[in-house]
């Protein structure tokens, strides 16, 4: 009786950390199994809580399959981020609206940017960070919002380094623009072209 007993209280435990910690619930259970085939052997009938260890075992093996799909997932979304942050990443020449005539280059390049006077990028710049808050994607059209901290300020525009900025890049058909929170918009081209910041 003693020995049904123990297999029994063990059986319990095993079929409690089953929700607690499945790992060792799944272990537990197995064991709880083998000593339950053996007391059956011995004394011709189950313990009164044999069903507890298949129960363990099953909440166990459940448990560890929505885990390993929580990783899957999370490492997706984290693959579809970083994907979609390279290809905010390079270089952009971006003209004044309803025109041909360039009036800024941008760079995006691993989390910093450069946004300069078109042809005086090193005397009239401005650098600093970016981060990606967000990813629109509707019909193969992309809409990448940014948010941007200036960091060196090389320009007499007017631009405060301790406030942070949204901007947004659209790519609409190969046609990309970028617009600033205070509504200024450009119409830019993608280069291949990196600079060093």
């Amino acid at each position: 009786m003693d020995k049904e007993k123990s297999i029994n209280n063990f059986s319990i435990v095993a079929f409690i950390l089953s929700f607690l910690l499945f790992p060792v619930g799944l272990i537990l259970s197995i064991i709880g199994l083998v000593r339950c085939k053996n007391y059956r052997k011995e004394e011709g009938k189950n313990p009164k809580y044999f069903a507890f260890n298949i129960v363990g075992l099953i909440v166990s093996i459940l448990g560890f399959l929505i885990t390993l799909f929580i990783i899957g997932i999370v490492a997706l979304v984290f693959g579809i981020l970083s994907s979609n942050e390279k290809y905010v990443d390079g270089n952009y020449t971006c003209y004044y609206p309803n025109s041909y005539i360039p009036a800024v280059s941008a760079e995006f390049k691993d989390h910093n940017f450069r946004w300069a006077k078109y042809g005086d990028e090193k005397n009239n710049a401005i650098y600093g960070t970016y981060r990606l808050n967000g990813v629109t994607i509707n019909n193969g059209d992309y809409t990448y919002k940014l948010r941007i901290r200036p960091k060196t300020i090389n320009t007499t525009t007017r631009v405060n380094s301790k406030k942070n900025y949204d901007v947004v890049i659209n790519k609409v058909n190969n046609k990309i623009t970028i617009t600033f929170d205070n509504g200024t918009k450009y119409n830019c081209t993608k280069r291949n072209i990196s600079n060093e910041f």
